[in-house]
């Protein structure tokens, strides 16, 4: 019942002020004061969110995936290894973080790179709303929306993902191709097509969508075949990590695409079922619910979104609806692109000037409800990820720097994936915890932690492989959770 107050009627009532009283809040939006307040909100939230994820990687609450997983491939880039950046997922625009990040070699150097971009995205859809709607107050409220929306706030705050360089590069492609610039269009889509696959296949989408447009249609064609061709090539060379996406996705449907694709006629109940659940609802409501529902207007821009939508509806993997996780940032795009040709559909001002305040008032009620700020109420909760608790320095920290001062820098390590910093990978070879046991010199576990195996939490799983290193291993140290084990023979060369 507190659901349905919180996520349903008390946005009901939003709604219904923004259609009664919304034309004398416009009008407070209308004066010369709100441009520059709006102007100095976006930086004051972009401020916090940078802040926040910066500390949250200095007291240790980052984790191996996903940063230290890409920190580790921009760091063989600057060794010369190039391919790593289409090693399991393609994301050649990796590349760009390596300028970065040969400066400044550290988590932090990326954390503050998808600052950077996440924030620049907020400010091209600015300047793309103010080019379709003109300098008004609906243009005015847009970006404030996305910086608003818990789904960007969780999206900055989780590590690092090449992920956030997509919403910037799709608002570039729209505010470019409102503007005629059509190197800068061009430029961006090619880079779109280069973030991650599943975001190649909403990228050749965008170009369908395109194509529908007389004077672009050989454009979106050239675009929408471009990224089918990538998305083949990534499918051809990565065989083994496509099968492996495709299983988390649909693989209690069968093995094989084949047995997939059948087991989506032949069981329909079950998927719809999966489709369907209330952990999926709830997502999709809070994906839409800020907007205001006012992109229905504009459907067709969300017709890119299809894939990452069928993704997160099928799966029966929880992280890909979850808000929390940065997989909807693949989406959100499409909500503010389609929110934005929704207002500009809207001829009458007034009618068009309360859907914008609506769209404001219910953006701020939900990162209120269920934001990543310190002024959500979420932030304060015992439990939870990204809650208060995620910016303070572990009670052990002392005993985990201590253990990782008795690693010799040239011995190899398996470590636990939740308990991640930059020395864990500053050597010849490091696992994540159960991998490389028996090969790694060092094992180093804190069970102060989540008893994480591999990238999920699995408090048996992780007993019975930490049971199982004393056949092979010396425990040397032990305090306050922190355990650090030694091999006890190395394994003959060869």
């Amino acid at each position: 019942m507190l659901l349905i107050i919180k996520y349903l009627l008390v946005p009901g009532l939003i709604a219904a002020v923004a259609a009664v009283r919304g034309d004398k809040i416009a009008a407070l939006l209308d004066r010369p004061g709100w441009r520059a307040a709006s102007r100095a909100l976006l930086a004051l939230l972009g401020a916090l969110l940078t802040v926040l994820s910066v500390v949250r990687y200095a007291t240790m609450h980052s984790g191996y995936f996903d940063l230290g997983n890409y920190e580790a491939k921009i760091g063989a880039v600057l060794q010369g290894h190039a391919w790593s950046v289409i090693e399991g997922h393609w994301a050649p625009i990796l590349l760009a973080g390596a300028l970065p990040y040969a400066v400044y070699p550290s988590g932090v150097s990326l954390i503050v790179l998808q600052s950077i971009l996440l924030l620049a995205a907020g400010l091209a859809l600015k300047r793309l709303g103010e080019t379709v709607l003109g300098k008004n107050e609906a243009a005015q409220v847009i970006a404030l929306c996305f910086m608003l929306h818990p789904a960007v706030q969780y999206g900055w705050l989780f590590d690092f993902h090449p992920d956030a360089f997509y919403p910037l590069l799709i608002f570039l492609i729209f505010l470019w191709l409102e503007t005629g610039n059509k190197w800068g269009c061009r430029v961006a889509a090619l880079l779109a097509t280069g973030t991650k696959e599943s975001l190649t296949l909403c990228t050749g989408l965008v170009g369908c969508c395109l194509a529908g447009r007389p004077r672009l249609r050989r454009y979106g064609l050239m675009l929408a075949l471009v990224s089918l061709a990538v998305f083949i090539l990534y499918a051809t060379l990565e065989k083994a990590g496509f099968s492996s996406a495709s299983r988390a996705v649909l693989g209690y449907l069968g093995d094989s695409p084949a047995d997939m694709g059948a087991g989506l006629v032949g069981k329909p109940l079950e998927w719809i079922a999966t489709a369907l659940g209330a952990r999926k609802l709830f997502y999709l409501w809070v994906l839409s619910a800020p907007l205001a529902l006012v992109f229905v207007r504009a459907p067709v821009m969300l017709i890119p979104a299809l894939p990452l939508l069928f993704i997160s509806l099928m799966s029966r993997d929880p992280a890909y609806s979850n808000i929390h996780n940065h997989y909807a940032l693949g989406i959100i795009p499409f909500l503010f692109l389609a929110g934005v040709y929704g207002l500009a559909r809207i001829a009458d001002p007034s009618m068009r000037r309360r859907h914008a305040v609506a769209a404001l008032l219910l953006s701020a009620y939900f990162s209120f409800a269920i934001g990543a700020l310190p002024y959500s109420l979420t932030f304060w909760e015992d439990h939870g990820p990204f809650n208060f608790a995620d910016y303070r320095p572990p009670r052990n920290r002392a005993q985990i720097e201590e253990a990782i001062q008795l690693i010799p820098p040239e011995s190899t390590l398996t470590f636990q994936s939740n308990l991640y910093l930059h020395a864990m990978i500053e050597r010849p070879q490091a696992w994540v915890f159960p991998d490389g046991l028996g090969m790694a010199r060092y094992v180093l576990l804190d069970q102060g932690r989540a008893h994480f195996v591999w990238d999920k939490e699995n408090r048996e799983s992780y007993e019975e492989y930490r049971r199982s290193l004393q056949e092979s291993y010396l425990r040397i140290y032990a305090q306050a959770g922190v355990e650090l084990y030694r091999l006890k023979q190395e394994r003959p060369a060869g």
